[in-house]
């Protein structure tokens, strides 16, 4: 049985398309027998918000918010706090993009803790000097998390083949399917009936079990 912790920067109520995913699948993670607890250590994003609630058997554990980095928000609290969190856990499981990516997969390696990083879309800044030296912190923190990592995964093949990253570490990436992300409204308006059956077995078959497999 292992018990999962969730480092994600933004996370339920927040609903972009980036938390909506993660929830999603930390909803799907509680339900599996091999799984005993998932914990999710996020940004408190809105200052009403408790810091600790639990949703859907999802304990959740939010940090105030101590410096804004162009659309990165900083918890001193929350790194603070990773240490004694991922010392507890079985797995870590990071929201990518993530401003914790780095920090979370190195003290999970000190720990010899099993990494899983869901990378969902690379940062793409304006053109400008700063938003190019953010750009470039970014995709190197992330080159070495994923490279320390024992699991990458993306949402679509697709993402897999484009990614700015993700080609470097074909190997140990897979895609995903998230249960609950392909509605089937979205599927009746593909107009693409080799694209439609596609998304059709992705919902039908996914990978699912395989990352249960991963984490246990």
């Amino acid at each position: 049985m292992s018990k999962v912790v969730i480092v994600s920067d933004f996370f339920y109520p927040h609903w972009t398309g980036i938390a909506r995913s993660i929830f999603l699948l930390a909803q799907a993670l509680v339900k599996q027998k091999r799984v005993s607890s998932v914990s999710v250590l996020t940004n408190q994003h809105q200052a009403y918000l408790v810091t600790q609630k639990k949703v859907h058997q999802l304990e959740i554990n939010r940090f105030k918010v101590s410096l804004n980095l162009s659309r990165a928000k900083v918890s001193w609290s929350l790194l603070r706090h990773l240490p004694t969190a991922i010392k507890q856990a079985n797995v870590i499981l990071i929201n990518s993009p993530s401003i914790y990516s780095l920090p979370s997969v190195i003290l999970a390696k000190l720990f010899k803790k099993k990494v899983i990083i869901f990378h969902q879309g690379d940062l793409i800044l304006p053109a400008g000097l700063i938003n190019k030296l953010i750009q470039f912190i970014f995709d190197a923190s992330h080159l070495i998390a994923f490279y320390l990592a024992d699991y990458l995964v993306t949402y679509t093949d697709d993402y897999l083949q484009n990614s700015r990253l993700l080609p470097k570490f074909k190997a140990k990436t897979t895609s995903l399917r998230i249960p609950g992300m392909f509605h089937k409204q979205v599927i009746h308006k593909v107009k693409d009936r080799r694209l439609m059956a596609q998304i059709k077995t992705r919902r039908e078959s996914g990978k699912l079990f395989w990352f249960c497999w991963a984490i246990s």
